[in-house]
């Protein structure tokens, strides 16, 4: 392309025709592109197309066939909106220059709180292991709005999930790919990752909103307090001008029906009180990363009396950590295990 092609669009257009099935190829100011015919009727454009990002390029009125793709043109706004019509999965290997080798047994028993069998590990071999990196956003609105991002990740084989992997991906040897389909994987296990994400994106963003629910019930309670004191001191005030002389008994009957549906009266402001600080929350994904690392596999033997079992750890050298467990009853990720006579590993929730 031109050098003064703005590099942002220009990245951004050749991953979107690459992602597309677009064939292209670079050129003197631009791309000359063959678009899929579905790509090319929702972009409005001829298939065999000529684009350009540079700020300076001008087509001929009358040439369907060369487009500027520029800030602001129909075809890149086209493009954004196709792009973020659905969350977009990427890919990115990670490469270490060294992955610990030994150790393992103390940095379980450190990491672990194992009730009920003693733990050895038998051997350990490195291995590729994929995580999935999901990111949500989320919106909040009651009195006021706020908006945000949680971020969750997964281990694809064993159903671990894993903290921290966004605050330590930054600084990583890493390459990006684009995985081909968008979710590369059987119905069953989508469906699984599915109610995991669901599950854990609803539980990150109960408790990153926690601040802004208590100030709107702290609010809530400031106007109902003061909704009351108010509704209390007018009716005492509308009863003692029943006392002044002079009154109709018309005028006093009057004053006594309003009284009496004062209470009915502020409990129509509460509920549009409750209604204005209630707090209803939008949450969307926005992307998912396809992790693949390299890993350490623990074979791990427990012990309870004579009776052994030898169960698999991973160490993830993303989180510099082992992995934690998935309970054998309840599925969820734990590092404190109670191991039973009869080997069974379960999390302290699902102890008997």
């Amino acid at each position: 392309m031109s050098l003064s092609a703005d590099p942002l669009i220009e990245g951004f257009l050749k991953r979107f025709l690459r992602v597309g099935g677009a064939v292209f190829e670079e050129e003197a100011g631009g791309v000359q592109a063959l678009l899929p015919e579905s790509m090319a009727g929702r972009l409005k454009v001829p298939e065999m197309v000529h684009l350009s990002a540079a700020p300076d390029f001008e087509p001929d009125e009358n040439d369907a066939q060369a487009v500027a793709v520029t800030y602001g043109s129909p075809i890149l706004e086209k493009m954004l909106h196709e792009a973020g019509g659905e969350p977009p999965l990427i890919g990115c290997r990670l490469h270490f220059n060294y992955l610990k080798s030994g150790g393992f047994t103390r940095l379980i028993r450190e990491t672990f709180d194992i009730e009920g069998a003693l733990v050895e590990v038998e051997g350990d071999a490195q291995v590729q292991s994929e995580y999935l990196h999901l990111t949500f956003s989320y919106l909040i609105q009651s009195d006021e709005q706020r908006e945000g991002l949680v971020s969750a990740a997964v281990n694809l084989e064993s159903g671990a999930e894993i903290d921290g992997v966004e605050e330590m991906l930054p600084a990583l040897d890493k390459k990006f790919y684009t995985p081909g389909d968008r979710f590369p994987w059987g119905s069953a296990q989508v469906d699984r990752l599915r109610a995991w994400a669901e599950k854990r994106a609803s539980g990150l963003v109960a408790e990153a909103i926690r601040p802004f629910e208590a100030r709107m019930n702290k609010r809530l309670r400031r106007d109902v307090e003061s909704l009351e004191a108010y509704y209390a001191a007018l009716s005492k005030e509308m009863e003692a001008g029943l006392n002044r002389a002079g009154l109709s008994e018309k005028l006093i009957r009057d004053r006594k029906e309003k009284i009496a549906l004062l209470p009915e009266e502020m409990a129509r402001k509460k509920k549009d009180l409750y209604k204005r600080y209630g707090i209803r929350v939008q949450l969307r994904p926005c992307c998912g990363m396809l992790i693949r690392t390299p890993a350490v596999k623990l074979l791990v033997r427990f012990e309870v009396g004579k009776r052994r079992k030898t169960l698999p750890f991973l160490y993830n050298p993303i989180v510099r950590k082992i992995d934690p467990m998935v309970c054998a009853s309840c599925g969820q990720s734990t590092y404190r295990i109670r191991v039973f006579r009869d080997l069974a590993t379960l999390c302290p929730n699902c102890t008997p």
